[in-house]
């Protein structure tokens, strides 16, 4: 089910979910601002629901 997202999304998820990063902690590593990385972690979790 998680390989029918993007791979980036997929890595949002994992990371939040898996190894319980929070949205600032990823937003550091990637270098952009945590309000992007909660929009594409509900984005990812609205294509996961139509996936279902």
């Amino acid at each position: 089910m998680m390989t029918a997202l993007p791979e980036d999304l997929y890595d949002l998820v994992y990371k939040t979910y898996w190894l319980g990063m929070s949205s600032l902690e990823i937003a550091h590593l990637q270098g952009i601002p945590a309000s992007t990385i909660r929009s594409k972690i509900k984005k990812a979790l609205v294509l996961l629901q139509k996936t279902m």
